[in-house]
């Protein structure tokens, strides 16, 4: 069916959707990566997170859209640029000061490391993860799975000072 569709088209036809397909190529393209002006930071290890070291010369960062794509791109002030898997790092800071964490494949926002590690997806309607710690495997935030990974007095403080999870735990 799809053949004799293609076969019945005539070469305007052709043309304009290659012209299209073209089209749609170059937006996803544009969609793929998001770049970051300012300076920012690359984390390889969960440790580096919450050290107060001084910011890399880090001019620009190119980072996947959602996501998408695989690689984090830093542009540095002497003019080199480095290109880090995502899989590879923990994650990277935006000049804005907003912490991303990359975990099997996935690109989370980093919202509290107190008393729990608290993520957010990017979506119109985010979705929570949390972790025990940054080193942590990240897990989707339920009231069970709070209560089998965290202690009793975690799951306590967690209660008391983050109000997503009040809101998820009934």
């Amino acid at each position: 069916m799809l053949l004799s569709a293609l076969l019945a088209l005539t070469a305007h036809d052709i043309i304009m959707l290659m012209k299209r397909i073209k089209f749609i190529m170059i937006l996803l393209m544009a969609f793929l990566f998001r770049e970051a002006n300012g300076q920012g930071r690359v984390f390889s290890k969960a440790e580096e997170v919450m050290a107060a070291s001084s910011r890399e010369e880090i001019v620009r960062l190119r980072r996947p859209w959602g996501n998408w794509g695989q690689r984090v791109i830093a542009y540095y002030k002497d003019g080199k640029e480095e290109s880090f898997k995502k899989k590879m790092i923990w994650g990277i800071e935006l000049p804005n000061g907003d912490r991303l964490r990359f975990f099997e494949g996935n690109t989370y926002k980093l919202l509290s490391v107190k008393p729990i590690i608290l993520y957010q997806t990017f979506s119109p309607h985010p979705i929570y993860y949390f972790s025990k710690n940054l080193s942590s495997d990240v897990k989707f935030l339920d009231f069970k799975e709070l209560d089998r990974t965290l202690s009793d007095e975690e799951l306590v403080e967690a209660f008391k000072r983050l109000s997503i999870v009040r809101k998820w735990a009934y």
